[in-house]
């Protein structure tokens, strides 16, 4: 499992994952979704004793975050006894920084001399697992796939076995878990087909809600629905094939608006 804690779920500078959000039992999204981790090793071990005793092993939790944070939450974690969950089985990595532009396409600083710089968000996902050997860590497994889900979702049900079982099924090498888009302000974005100029397929994309035209976000089917209508929840199965491709398949990235305080040279 990948549990991404990216810098647009951030509040005060500290990633949602990591807040109090007023429950009452005074748990943070990142321990209620390790300790949901925890729960499904628990329900595989009685289904198939021995199978994780004779390993001394659990599933594996890739966590990734901007490397500003890693510090921080690896301390966190270590401070509250992961959850309970296996130390050696938790791995942090981090994601590239990438440049921010201003919407003329020009560096955006924080000084004088000094480039604005912001997490390159889930589609840098793939290259951060090949050079800080998650990779690498995943075929030492030997595992076949791998959850991907962002930990800001109170709600996420973990490794969830329905989805992944559909995805075994239909033999998938990727896949994304949607739910409906009920109006055109949902700000989900929107899973798609596409094709590009000159191709002669249809592959499979996302549209963020900020890259959707107002009349592609109220567009309607004849029976009401939106014909954008398939939201993006941020759940993904990916074969270790595909995870170990895609990075060199990757030929768009998306523009996402950002607000921040900025240095302005006038």
């Amino acid at each position: 499992v990948i549990m991404a804690a990216g810098s647009k779920g951030c509040v005060n500078g500290i990633p949602v994952c990591m807040q109090q959000i007023g429950l009452p039992s005074r748990k943070t999204i990142l321990e209620l979704l390790i300790q949901r981790a925890l729960r499904l090793n628990h329900i595989v071990e009685r289904a198939k004793p021995n199978m994780f005793r004779k390993t001394g092993k659990m599933m594996p939790i890739y966590i990734l975050a901007p490397d500003r944070f890693l510090d921080e939450m690896s301390n966190k974690l270590v401070a509250d006894n992961f959850y309970g969950y296996m130390q050696d089985e938790v791995m942090f990595f981090s994601q590239d920084d990438h440049p921010t532009l201003d919407t003329q396409g020009q560096f955006v600083l924080t000084e004088a001399k000094r480039l604005m710089m912001h997490p390159c968000g889930n589609g840098g996902v793939y290259g951060a697992m090949v050079q800080q050997g998650v990779l690498n860590d995943m075929r030492v497994r030997n595992l076949e796939m791998l959850y991907i889900v962002n930990s800001d979702n109170l709600l996420a049900r973990v490794a969830d076995p329905d989805f992944i079982g559909l995805a075994r099924a239909v033999r998938a090498d990727a896949a994304v878990k949607v739910t409906d888009r009920l109006s055109p302000e949902d700000d989900l974005g929107a899973v798609i087909e596409h094709r590009s100029r000159g191709a002669d397929h249809w592959v499979g994309g996302c549209m963020e809600f900020e890259e959707m035209p107002p009349a592609h976000r109220a567009r309607r089917e004849p029976n009401g629905s939106l014909y954008f209508i398939a939201g993006n929840l941020g759940h993904y199965i990916i074969s270790a094939k595909f995870a170990g491709s895609a990075m060199a398949a990757m030929r768009q990235w998306h523009a996402v608006p950002w607000a921040g305080a900025h240095f302005c040279p006038e």
